[in-house]
């Protein structure tokens, strides 16, 4: 599934960790696409794309 500016399955950086995206959906208003990210140790949250960045090796 891809949205724009990342797709499931990207190694990203959000609020200073370092995770997976594993969801993308839209607001229930309609408004924004978010990102689910898993971190390291199994936590979900969701970010807009501003709030992310992809993860370099």
């Amino acid at each position: 599934m891809s949205e724009g500016a990342f797709d499931v399955g990207d190694d990203v950086y959000a609020a200073g960790y370092r995770g997976i995206v594993i969801d993308i959906r839209e607001t229930s208003d309609g408004g924004r696409t978010v990102y689910g990210v898993e971190d390291l140790t199994g936590g979900v949250n969701f970010y807009t794309a501003r709030g992310l960045r992809l993860a370099t090796e």
